[in-house]
């Protein structure tokens, strides 16, 4: 009976662990999905601050975005392999 005690108290122990891990991970999660909602919200007050100042510039980044966005991964890689070798060799 003793070692089915002990068994008992090995197996309570480890869904413990297990349920702290989980805790643990989503957490993470949250702290990874607040950071990203703060850098987005730095970025649309940078632009939208840039846009009162300098419009020209703002619409330059708006545009760009735009377009990378709907642009095949595959394209935006082999510009952006193209636009790094071009400074590598100058």
């Amino acid at each position: 009976m003793d070692t089915l005690e002990n068994h008992q108290e090995d197996f309570n122990t480890t869904d413990i662990d297990t349920l702290e891990d989980l805790e643990n991970e989503s957490q993470h999660v949250s702290d990874v999905l607040v950071t990203q909602i703060i850098l987005c919200i730095a970025i649309l007050t940078g632009v939208f601050i840039l846009n009162i100042f300098k419009p020209d510039i703002s619409t330059y980044i708006i545009d760009t975005f735009k377009y990378q966005t709907s642009v095949e991964l595959s394209d935006t890689l082999k510009g952006l392999i193209g636009w790094l070798y071009d400074r590598v060799q100058s």
